[in-house]
């Protein structure tokens, strides 16, 4: 897994940017697999949808406050969260 977060021997990726990743990837697919859009996240959420992309893209950091009120709306637990990532960190 650290492999996997350094680019180069110059320009090395931050964990929060492997972070933001990882998350944006569960963040979209949980919300893929219940039929939602990235609209319709963002009207839950009272954000844009240009937002939801920047979570999504793993562009912009999330709080953990935020992140489990995306967890409990896309029907998911932190649980089911580190999981995903445990099993996305293997491919």
């Amino acid at each position: 897994m650290l492999s996997q977060m350094k680019k180069d021997d110059n320009n090395s990726v931050s964990m929060s940017d492997f972070f933001n990743k990882k998350t944006g990837l569960f963040i979209k697919y949980k919300r893929k697999e219940l039929g939602l859009t990235g609209q319709d996240l963002a009207i839950i959420l009272n954000v844009s949808q240009q937002q939801i992309s920047r979570y999504e893209n793993g562009t912009t950091n999330i709080t953990v406050t935020l992140l489990n009120k995306i967890l409990m709306i896309l029907d998911s637990s932190w649980s089911e969260f580190l999981t995903f990532n445990e099993l996305t960190d293997r491919y």
